[in-house]
């Protein structure tokens, strides 16, 4: 009974000894030992067991004399490197070409787009410098962002400003504006129906026609019509994924499909749109009234006083 017991307890301090060993070879990365455990697995191997697991981290943490081991540092989650020098100054940079446009458009009477092309002549010119050199930072230059433009967009865009400059050239845009005023009788209602349309239709081209069919004469900058007609075609094209470029890089990217969307995101989405309506005419109505009533109390009392 003590021989057996000797032996069990000499077999199994091998044993243990054999796994030790096998840990500390599977640390130093060398090919694990052989006897009672087989193979050394990895930590995230099926067969690695919670013994094993164990015996490794003692090997680890109290190897055998001669034998030098490489902590590895496990971190959880994803650590966040800050920007190099230069890529905050790339960054800081494009953010003020973009905030310039509007002062470049003020200062010089340039349409827009000229200061757009400046800022990014701005952006070569100073990636290069920053590049110049240095083969293996090719991807971050401006030709590389220029080669993942996407062309079929830019084209789309342009053929439909084409296609809007045609009808209001040809007087189309103009006569269902007239039509649209004497079907409707308000023109807050025809700012809610252009909203709706923008759900099929994408808001740029349906926009675009809206400034050619009302002018800016009858209707000047800021007006509540200019004003509605900007929030109900922003916000009415998220009623369909299909009524918005970034629905269809939606539906693009994340593969959402056109019947989910409609059933779980359309009827919230209409929701907004009405309250978001709601919410702007409503405190205008509120205060037109409250003006209404003060200048109807001014004017009969002035009718009195003029009286007595």
């Amino acid at each position: 009974g003590a021989g057996a017991g000797a032996g069990a307890g000499a077999g199994a301090g091998a044993g243990m000894e054999g796994l030790r060993d096998a840990a500390v070879t599977g640390v130093q990365g060398a090919p694990a030992a052989t006897g009672t455990v087989g193979a050394n697995p990895g930590p995230f191997s099926p067969a690695f067991t919670t013994e094993q697991l164990v015996i490794q981290q003692e090997a680890a943490a109290y190897p055998p004399e001669g034998v030098v081991t490489e902590s590895v540092a496990v971190t959880t989650g994803t650590e966040i490197e800050p920007l190099a020098p230069r890529g905050t100054l790339v960054f800081i940079i494009g953010i003020l070409s973009l905030l310039s446009v509007p002062v470049f458009n003020e200062f010089t009477g340039l349409p827009p787009y000229l200061g757009m092309l400046c800022g990014l002549g701005v952006m070569w010119l100073l990636t290069d410098v920053i590049h110049a050199g240095d083969q293996s930072r090719s991807p971050l230059r401006v030709p590389a962002a220029l080669g993942k433009l996407d062309t079929s967009g830019i084209l789309f865009f342009f053929g439909v400003l084409l296609s809007v400059g045609a009808l209001e050239s040809s007087g189309l845009l103009l006569d269902l504006a007239t039509y649209l005023s004497d079907n409707i009788p308000s023109l807050d209602l025809i700012a809610a129906i252009i909203g709706l349309a923008s759900a099929v239709i994408d808001n740029v081209p349906l926009v675009a026609a809206t400034m050619g069919m009302y002018d800016t004469a009858t209707y000047p900058v800021d007006s509540q019509l200019w004003q509605l007609i900007a929030y109900c075609a922003g916000t009415g094209g998220s009623i369909l994924v299909i009524g918005s470029a970034s629905g269809v890089a939606l539906m693009g990217l994340e593969q959402v499909e056109f019947l989910w969307y409609f059933k779980n995101v359309s009827l919230a989405a209409f929701g907004g749109y009405l309250a978001g309506i709601a919410a702007y005419l409503v405190p205008k109505a509120i205060m037109g009234g409250v003006v209404a009533n003060a200048a109807v109390t001014s004017a009969a009392a002035t009718s009195a006083a003029a009286t007595s």
